[in-house]
């Protein structure tokens, strides 16, 4: 299986209809927690390739790895990495780990560019998800690492995407699977 991309960009705020529709596809862990339009967004992209992908009507329970990756114990065959940023949401769904980051593009202080050796502001952004999708990708907390590199893995690759303009995102995955074209819903199609 290629790895399936799924991504959304918010133009607009989402009026109160949409945020309650929306948050029908939040897991019940999380209904009193998300309020913010990106992650209602992320989780009705991942209840929508689920259905898609594999025939699944209702988000499996979701389960959480030493770090918080989330996971379904119930399809150890479903593999995901949800993502979102100001104004965008990005998914990943393969048959074998996989990590994706997105961030819109946005001014960032010299001493954050001199700590990822970036020469700008979009250069430490592609480094960013870059380092992000390894981290999620192998279930490691990049909060943890802070200062330290992401150790590497044998096969590993990231894949480098700008998704929407002003928009950077990485995709890792250990696997010789290709990435797809990514899929671009409207919060429309997502209701």
């Amino acid at each position: 299986m290629n790895i399936r991309l799924y991504a959304v960009k918010l133009d607009r705020p989402l009026s109160e209809a949409e945020r309650s529709t929306l948050a029908r596809f939040l897991p019940p862990e999380r209904q009193d927690r998300i309020k913010t339009s990106d992650p209602l967004c992320a989780c009705a992209l991942l209840c929508r390739a689920l259905h898609e992908l594999y025939g699944l009507e209702d988000l499996p329970q979701l389960s959480y790895g030493e770090h918080g990756k989330p996971y379904f114990a119930s399809h150890p065959d479903v593999h995901f990495s949800l993502s979102h940023t100001r104004g965008a949401a990005l998914l990943a769904v393969h048959n074998e780990p996989i990590g994706a980051d997105i961030e819109c593009l946005r001014p960032v202080s010299g001493a954050m560019r001199t700590r990822f050796h970036a020469a700008n502001d979009a250069d430490f952004w592609r480094l960013w998800v870059q380092r992000e999708s390894r981290c999620k990708r192998a279930g490691i907390s990049a909060v943890a690492l802070r200062d330290r590199e992401v150790p590497s893995f044998p096969n590993e690759r990231v894949f480098a995407l700008e998704p929407f303009p002003d928009y950077t995102a990485g995709v890792c995955t250990c696997s010789d699977a290709d990435v797809d074209k990514p899929i671009y819903l409207t919060v429309k199609e997502l209701i």
